[in-house]
């Protein structure tokens, strides 16, 4: 089968990148072919990139298309580009599209950002290829209501996590919960015991990430503890800006109540530099793998209230961490929706150790030093149940099931498919954005007119 993979671009890509190529490298292994095209509402480029100074030492690396950065996405051929600037540009692009078996959406529909304002014209690229699905990833439907008007060309979403499962019962399409793909063939299964106490950390910063709650919690963890954080993004900037630093990103009692010092004097990240945190920001999968390997722990410090009204959801990098033999340490209101932190997935002292959302930063320290202080029983209990788990993160186990649900047949980790109504809100503030964003003409029909 020939098989095309799309996305629309955003920025802080994180780990939808790692998630198109583990999805690429499942369908190859199937023996299908893969393409993948970036949507653009700008003109395709007329040249191919300049890739000579892109440096491994800088986060890039090579990936199934070509090299491709954890934060900045790939470098790609210019035939790669498909143009939705104009309606014939895009009509031309649904003509590509229309030559493969299937296509795997890996966002459903743009993101209303300042490119693609006054721009209808991706409304075109659907409908030309029969069999369509696209990756759920998030329990923010309700930010992008213009997916009502193009629903009916899908025939199926993959939720990544059960509050994205959940909050899909507000569409009329079938979805099915299928993981992130991960090679799952590369399991490291070395002794807790015979690791080094610490962990790695590694994340996109963005407000529900909740990155500075762990750099809060560093100067008051054991200093023979290893602290390894990585990654970038928008917070982290904030964070480190000279003349733009967030005043939650300095050092306060209302957020710590345990600080002593004098409140807006000091940056938490340089407070947590000052204790040992070592810093590596981008890296690359070799290098993320090689620490995972070395160290006891995994932190995610991830939790979100408005996600957890829903179901659980997690980052993938937590599986990363399962696949190398980690110990995962993660929120309450994060991997699950409640206060005891149990989910439909992990469980506390199962699958991972729990912190409270509400943790005060040396509460977070004292459970990070337990769980590089587990009995080596304790450890392997997590490390056994972690392992049986990562079967259903087995990359060719999650592309067969894509094409299961273009096909109609029950999937995913629940064995079925099943199927919501579409939300009278969403159908409403779809048509509001398709005409006052996307400039769209209004339908005498309205929007109901491209509902299933």
């Amino acid at each position: 089968m020939k098989i095309a993979i799309t996305m629309y671009m955003i920025n802080n890509l994180g780990g939808i990148v790692n998630h198109l190529e583990n999805c690429a490298h499942g369908f190859r292994e199937l023996g299908h072919t893969v393409h993948y095209y970036i949507l653009t509402p700008k003109k395709a480029p007329t040249k191919n990139p300049d890739i000579s100074g892109l440096k491994r030492k800088d986060g890039w690396t090579q990936g199934a298309f070509g090299i491709f950065h954890q934060y900045n996405g790939w470098r790609l051929d210019k035939k790669w580009y498909l143009s939705y600037k104009d309606e014939e540009l895009a009509k031309r692009s649904a003509d590509v599209l229309s030559k493969y078996d299937m296509i795997l959406w890996e966002m459903p529909v743009p993101r209303k950002n300042v490119e693609n304002k006054g721009n209808p014209h991706w409304l075109h690229l659907y409908g030309s290829c029969d069999k369509n699905v696209s990756v759920f990833r998030d329990g923010h439907l309700f930010t992008y209501p213009h997916i009502t008007a193009v629903l009916k060309y899908f025939d199926g979403f993959g939720c990544n996590h059960v509050c994205g499962y959940r909050i899909a019962k507000n569409i009329a399409t079938p979805r099915a919960l299928i993981f992130s793909p991960h090679d799952t063939s590369k399991k490291y299964k070395k002794k807790y015991n015979q690791r080094t106490p610490g962990f790695l950390s590694l994340q996109t910063f963005k407000g529900w990430k909740h990155v500075d709650d762990l750099i809060r919690a560093i100067p008051y963890m054991p200093a023979h503890l290893k602290k390894y954080v990585a990654g970038g993004g928008i917070e982290y900037a904030y964070m480190t800006s000279k003349d733009k630093c967030k005043p939650e990103y300095f050092a306060r009692k209302k957020e710590d109540p345990d600080y002593i010092g004098k409140d807006g004097t000091e940056r938490i990240f340089n407070r947590a530099m000052d204790y040992g945190m070592n810093w590596l920001g981008w890296i690359i999968e070799a290098k993320r793998d090689r620490i995972l390997k070395s160290v006891r722990c995994l932190i995610d410090p991830s939790w979100n209230k408005s996600f957890a009204k829903h179901g659980d959801h997690f980052n993938r990098v937590t599986t990363d961490g399962m696949l190398q033999g980690c110990i995962p340490v993660a929120r309450n209101l994060g991997v699950a929706d409640n206060a005891k932190g149990e989910g439909v997935i992990f469980t506390p002292n199962k699958n991972y150790i729990m912190i409270p959302y509400n943790a005060t930063p040396r509460e977070f320290a004292d459970i990070v030093d337990y769980a590089n202080s587990l009995k080596p029983n304790e450890a392997h209990f997590i490390q056994h149940n972690n392992f049986r788990l990562l079967q259903h993160f087995d990359r060719v186990r999650v592309a067969q099931q894509y094409i299961d649900m273009a096909n109609g047949k029950s999937t995913g980790f629940f064995g079925k498919l099943e199927k919501g109504s579409t939300n009278v809100k969403l159908i409403t503030d779809g048509e509001k954005d398709l005409v006052e964003f996307f400039g769209k003409q209004r339908s005498k029909k309205g929007i109901s007119s491209f509902i299933k």
